[in-house]
């Protein structure tokens, strides 16, 4: 395979995810007949983004790596490209603000300075664009309805952003494999804390019909299946390849999609 095969592949490999968090975001719209307020998977990529951040920023990676990891980074624009379009259609000043915060972070990773020190501080700056982002989304996240809390549960979407990350890295080829193998820990330390957070919800808010009582049982044995596979592979020592992740990402991102039968 040439040099410029192998970069189509794994910018379609990268793409991928955007693509699969945009068609469930479209099955939910779908399923729920209501307007987003804000865009369902912001939280999950300003994160995602955020973790590649620290790589660029912490991670000793070769330049080589480093482009890798810039254009595997560049396919979420993908995500935020469409969201502008669809807040310019709806004329909407939240959405668009989300939107360009995670193209800004996307335009700073893409064209950070090849001076080191010049590069930390544009890349820090990134990250702190990240930062504001994923603040404003937990500002209109904790003035909504009760019961828009499954679909735009932010400890849910922590773990879409772990995989993202860590998809991110596999198809960039990178090797700071400390880091990566604390990406599927930290994924289960957020999968306990989401369960336990819709579990009190559910005891609070919920009072649930038998489809919606089956529907809210398939979110959790997803839980335990991902765990499960995440367990079992640090137990082997086994390395997550990207058919893997993807796999377990499609999982975590399905989460938000059962929130319409509630």
């Amino acid at each position: 395979m040439s040099e410029e095969q192998s970069k189509l592949v794994a910018l379609s490999a990268a793409l991928v995810p955007s693509v699969l968090l945009l068609a469930i975001e479209y099955l939910i719209g779908q399923l729920t007949a209501q307007q987003a307020i804000l865009p369902y998977f912001a939280f999950a990529l300003l994160f995602g983004q955020l973790l590649c951040l620290i790589v660029f920023v912490k991670g000793q990676i070769c330049p080589g790596q480093r482009s890798r990891l810039i254009r595997a980074n560049s396919a979420l624009a993908l995500y935020w490209i469409v969201w502008l379009v669809f807040a310019l259609l709806q004329q909407s000043t939240s959405l668009i603000a989300y939107t360009v915060c995670g193209l800004c972070a996307c335009y700073a990773v893409f064209s950070q300075p090849k001076d080191a020190q010049a590069g930390r501080g544009f890349l820090l700056m990134a990250a702190a664009v990240c930062g504001l982002g994923m603040l404003g989304y937990l500002s209109v996240f904790l003035s909504a309805a009760n019961a828009d809390f499954l679909r735009f549960n932010p400890f849910a979407q922590l773990v879409v952003g772990v995989f993202i990350a860590n998809i991110a890295l596999v198809v960039a080829r990178n090797r700071v494999q400390g880091f990566i193998a604390l990406l599927p820990l930290l994924a289960i330390a957020l999968l306990a804390i989401n369960a336990f957070a819709v579990l009190v919800w559910l005891f609070c808010h919920a009072e649930l019909n038998e489809l919606q009582t089956l529907a809210m049982a398939i979110y959790f044995v997803v839980h335990v299946l991902m765990a499960g596979c995440l367990l079992w592979a640090g137990l082997k020592n086994h390395k997550l390849n990207y058919n893997g992740l993807l796999i377990l990402f499609f999982m975590a991102a399905s989460l938000p999609l059962w929130s319409a039968f509630i």
